[in-house]
């Protein structure tokens, strides 16, 4: 029996053995004693006009101390449903209508076993085999705080992610095998340094290390691979300094996850956000970089050796990529000019060949999205996102994603062999995988 003689309410126990015993009730004067919960033990539950008030029940006479407090200010009586099985709990009479409600709990936190972090906006990602099962996986990164990725399976592919997100703000996102064991590690820039997570064979975070000390500038794009042929990953940066871009390599020393001074390769201007890219254009062995700066045309800075580079080269049009890589590791320079898309032969500025004239859409990616071994196009807007398929027969325009992607790749994230869609809208993935042709 409970009651209330002041403000604290009375618990009164042993009626039924004619020997009472008062004590301080450790919940309110109830109005009920239902099974919110499901558990099959009886709750404890006050109800008024506008309010619903439980105790989870302990099955041995008492009751939690916490309790789950729900207020319905709108409400001029409420009544709980009066079969168990009910598929709502409360229902409430307001002033304009009547409505139901389901009040118990569906799901109860409890503290996990180890950390995780969720999975958070997205601004920028990469596609990689991670872990080496011949399935690709996708790696991400918030521009205010947080690196996941996120492993392609034959079931729920990128249904399992994890992350970091306790380094603040990052910079600029890549992969590369850093220590030769033939796992990628995930790379994010920060404000003064690099930080690699190594996510195979085990999960590691490493920072990088530099004779340079701290970074001399903001990193606006990096890049990580073999650039003077020692058989060791390179960092490839191209970083803001005062009203400059300035394009960088330090080479990997000997120990991993250390790295030689900077050396510059170029400096562009203006300062403003660009991408970076790295592959063979030409076909000599030696990879060259591509830089794209988002309002000036693009330059390329040929590879003319292991250590040494050409003089940059401007590129017609405001758009300019690499191709995914051929089968013999070389890739072609794509760049857009107005409304012609063109691929140039060596990567030479004045040797092009038109592939789409008359696109309005913004040039977005040159990979291969329907599996034949020939890069397409993938272009972006008019509130919808396109791909052009180059095959033996011309040109085929197909509808990608009823959005606007902002980025878009084509990694096989099941295993089935098939290029399906990755891409990013308004800091969320598109995903879309590939069915089987009827």
């Amino acid at each position: 029996m409970f009651a209330r003689f002041g403000a604290p309410a009375m618990r009164i126990t042993g009626l039924v053995d004619d020997a009472p015993q008062v004590s301080e009730s450790t919940v309110a004067v109830p109005t009920h004693f239902p099974d919110v919960d499901g558990d099959e033990l009886l709750d404890a539950v006050y109800v008024s006009d506008s309010q619903f008030v439980y105790w989870r029940g302990g099955g041995d006479g008492t009751f939690a101390e916490e309790h789950v407090d729900y207020g319905f200010p709108r409400s001029h009586a409420l009544a709980l449903a009066s079969s168990p099985d009910a598929q709502f709990d409360v229902v409430e009479l307001a002033y304009d209508a009547v409505a139901t409600h389901i009040v118990r709990e569906v799901v109860r936190p409890v503290e996990a076993g180890e950390s995780f972090d969720f999975h958070g906006r997205a601004d920028e990602f990469v596609s990689a085999d991670l872990d080496l099962d011949g399935i690709e996986d996708v790696a991400t990164m918030s521009g205010a705080g947080g690196v996941a990725w996120m492993w392609g399976s034959e079931a729920g592919p990128l249904d399992r992610v994890d992350g970091e997100n306790r380094l603040g703000p990052g910079r600029a996102l890549a992969v590369g095998d850093l220590d030769g064991d033939g796992f990628s590690e995930v790379i994010s820039a920060g404000m003064y340094g690099f930080w690699a997570y190594r996510v195979q064979p085990r999960r590691e975070l490493l920072s990088l290390w530099n004779e340079d000390g701290p970074l001399d500038g903001l990193v606006v794009d990096v890049a990580f691979a073999n650039v003077d042929d020692d058989g060791r990953a390179d960092i490839v940066a191209l970083m803001g300094v005062g009203e400059t871009l300035e394009l960088k390599v330090a080479h990997a020393a000997a120990e991993p996850f250390h790295y030689e001074s900077w050396t510059p390769i170029a400096t562009l201007t203006p300062a403003e956000l660009a991408s970076l890219e790295l592959g063979d254009v030409d076909g000599d062995g030696d990879l060259d970089v591509l830089v794209d700066p988002l309002t000036k045309p693009g330059v390329l800075v040929r590879g003319a050796g292991p250590r040494a580079w050409a003089e940059p080269e401007v590129l017609p049009g405001l758009v300019a990529m690499f191709s995914d890589a051929d089968a013999e590791g070389r890739v072609e320079l794509v760049t857009q000019d107005e409304t012609a898309i063109y691929r140039h032969t060596d990567g030479a500025p004045d040797r092009r060949t038109p592939l789409v004239t008359g696109e309005d859409a913004l040039l977005l990616r040159a990979a291969d999205a329907d599996g034949d071994g020939r890069y397409d196009l993938a272009v972006g807007g008019m509130g919808a996102t396109f791909v052009w398929l180059r095959g033996e027969d011309g040109l085929t325009q197909i509808q990608l994603a009823e959005v606007p992607l902002q980025a878009v790749d084509f990694p096989d994230i099941d295993g089935d062999g098939r290029p399906d869609v990755v891409g990013l809208f308004n800091g969320a993935l598109f995903l879309r995988t590939t069915r089987p042709t009827p």
